[in-house]
């Protein structure tokens, strides 16, 4: 993979040698397209222009075709060059060189001759193919490299839009379980209410406005028992009003024989300390005074 510049095809740069005007030696009027051995030009094969309208992707597809045939059982990679010809001058005005790969596998080394030169040849031969697998080997783990960085990246989006998904989701049916749990709360706290109400309503109005068993009845007395002004205005909130009317004169009855029954309390209490008697003694009788009969009363 390339991150350098676009590399120009020879389509385009035939086509630019076309369409070159100005020139003082005049149009193109040939290309050649030549083997870069070294600094040695092998000419590969030739076109005149002349006065037939050549089109560039015409001639660009048959040089390919050339160098490529040219090419396929020479090893390693091969350098080509075309060569831009104008006017009647006999030296190339412009050139383009690009390289094809040609035979990639290792076959085993070309026989070389009994002779230093062939010595050299073959060594030469020998470096090209140990270099030419090496870049390959190379190009391949890189290639691996990429393909998985690629793949990762596409997990890593896709995993990262699932959870952000679930996150919703969950979120979303937390909030809902607590709504719920809420809702089912206030029912659960209407229904103890409700339930208080009818026995209660019963007791207070001294009518069966609603069927109570035993349980529900020591209930009530529970709930006269701890009736407090605070608790009272909680039930009128609770009931309606044509109901409340009905049960404040008696709930209000209960409070004051509630009030009054601890002012009665108290006042006997006092009343037993004056006379420094205990409540047991009080109890007793031991606080009565004894006629000679032996009743608890005089004549």
């Amino acid at each position: 993979m390339s991150y350098g510049r676009k590399r120009q095809s020879p389509e385009s740069w035939i086509m630019e040698c076309l369409n070159d005007t100005e020139r003082p030696e005049g149009t193109c009027t040939a290309f050649a397209l030549v083997h870069m051995v070294g600094m040695t030009e092998n000419e590969v094969h030739t076109v005149k222009i002349g006065n037939k309208a050549w089109n560039e992707n015409e001639l660009g597809a048959m040089f390919k075709h050339k160098a490529e045939s040219y090419a396929q059982d020479l090893p390693g990679v091969q350098s080509f060059c075309l060569l831009a010809f104008y006017g009647i001058s006999n030296s190339p005005g412009a050139r383009h060189p690009w390289r094809v790969t040609g035979d990639t596998e290792f076959g085993g080394l070309a026989t070389e001759g009994p002779h230093p030169q062939g010595q050299i040849q073959q060594s030469m031969r020998h470096t090209e193919v140990i270099v030419a697998g090496s870049f390959r080997q190379n190009a391949t783990t890189f290639e691996v490299m990429l393909r998985y960085m690629e793949q990762q990246s596409r997990m890593t989006v896709r995993l990262t839009d699932q959870n952000e998904k679930l996150f919703d989701l969950l979120r979303s049916n937390f909030v809902s379980t607590l709504e719920m749990q809420q809702k089912l709360l206030g029912i659960e706290e209407r229904k103890q209410l409700l339930g208080m109400a009818g026995p209660l309503l019963n007791a207070v109005t001294g009518e069966n406005l609603f069927p109570a068993s035993v349980e529900e009845q020591s209930i009530i007395a529970e709930v006269a028992e701890e009736l407090t002004p605070e608790r009272l205005h909680a039930l009128q909130m609770a009931l309606p009003q044509k109901t409340w009317a009905k049960v404040m004169p008696r709930l209000m009855k209960i409070l004051e024989e509630k009030k009054a029954a601890q002012q009665s309390a108290q006042e006997v209490g006092e009343s037993i300390l004056e006379r420094g008697l205990t409540p047991e003694q009080e109890v007793m009788g031991e606080g009565i005074p004894r006629n000679t009969n032996g009743t608890g009363t005089t004549h």
